[in-house]
């Protein structure tokens, strides 16, 4: 079937609703028998549900980010597969030297003002006291993704090597590519549940005798934290990423370089992998700092407050270095004859307030 000239997108290709078997939105991979179909100046089709959702995703984009707000959230989840096929399908936003800037500002929409880290506590008093001084030194430690604890960790995105062995070289490598683009990519994780979650309490602090940190992501505040913090998206589907390989090694074929445009897409498909999760986890409801691996294996955080663990043994050392960085800490308790299973705290230290001297 043919559709005449080009169009922009989101131009109708034709005003009547169309007839035809087996067309595919490339979004959601839903088969229409009768659509009104969209084109792009790639000739990719997608249905009107998902154009309309990449306009609005767009509409963030050109806004540099300021979508309106309920809460501390946007009224849309943020949707990475969906920016990237935003990207992929506008060729004014890709010509756009600022994209990827742009690009993290709508991510930056979706921060709370206060973030949460939990911290396990054990019997190892070397790797305890390395904690304790990270967190003295102001510093978070960053992890490598083969170490986090979810097995299907930056397994958000996938390709198919039979589809790219005509590539260049790629027969001998059976159409593999390179793949430990994450691998460059370190993480910090942290939680918008606050220190009266019982379930992170117990799940990440060895039964209480850990702490929690709380961080607040004002960049007058924490510049480097929001600079690099990110939320986590939480879905069922992985994303096939075949095609946009292909593209980009067709092209590599054809002009013998790599465009920058194709090189900012790569980078962000895998670091957006590093925010995507399986939606069983959603109730840990996490950001993560994704940062590269050239600056050793911390990373900058000025902490806002300490709460002390029921069960923590290292109690007087935290108290310590609350006094030391001036921040409010606080003793976790539980009160045996409340009606509630909330918890209460005990302030132990209260933050001084400097007087500008001016």
């Amino acid at each position: 079937m043919s559709f005449g000239n080009k169009k922009e997108v989101g131009d109708k290709v034709n005003e009547n609703i169309i007839e035809e078997k087996n067309i595919k939105c490339k979004h959601c991979s839903r088969s229409y028998r009768f659509i009104q179909v969209y084109e792009t100046t790639k000739n990719i089709y997608i249905c009107e549900a998902c154009l309309n959702a990449k306009k609005m995703i767009m509409e963030d984009i050109e806004k540099n980010g300021e979508t309106q707000k309920v809460g501390n959230y946007p009224k849309r989840p943020i949707d990475y597969f969906l920016i990237i096929d935003s990207f992929l399908c506008s060729e004014e936003i890709r010509s756009k030297l600022r994209l990827a800037e742009l690009i993290v500002n709508v991510a930056k929409n979706y921060l709370p003002d206060s973030i949460f880290k939990f911290h396990k506590l054990t019997d190892d008093n070397h790797l305890n006291n390395k904690k304790l001084q990270n967190l003295e030194n102001k510093e978070v430690f960053l992890s490598e993704s083969k170490s986090l604890n979810d097995p299907f960790d930056m397994k958000a995105v996938f390709y198919r090597p039979e589809n790219l062995i005509d590539f260049g070289n790629l027969k001998a490598y059976n159409g593999k590519v390179h793949e430990g683009f994450s691998n460059e990519f370190l993480i910090a994780s942290f939680t918008l549940n606050d220190e009266n979650n019982a379930k992170m309490w117990a799940d990440y602090t060895n039964n209480h005798e850990g702490y929690c940190i709380k961080y607040k992501t004002d960049p007058q505040i924490n510049g480097k934290l929001y600079k690099a913090l990110f939320p986590v998206q939480y879905t069922e589907e992985r994303k096939d990423i075949t095609s946009i390989l292909a593209r980009t090694l067709e092209k590599m074929q054809e002009h013998k370089k790599v465009f920058r445009e194709d090189m900012t897409l790569h980078s962000l498909i895998f670091m957006f992998q590093c925010c995507v999760k399986h939606e069983s986890w959603q109730s840990e409801k996490e950001f993560r700092i994704i940062t590269d691996n050239r600056n050793g294996n911390t990373y900058a955080t000025k902490p806002d407050c300490i709460f002390i663990g029921i069960n923590c043994k290292y109690k007087s050392k935290l108290l310590e270095i609350g006094k030391t960085l001036n921040i409010n800490v606080y003793q976790m308790k539980f009160d045996e004859f409340s009606n509630s299973f909330g918890f209460q705290k005990e302030l132990l230290y209260e933050k001084v307030e400097v007087k500008n001297a001016y």
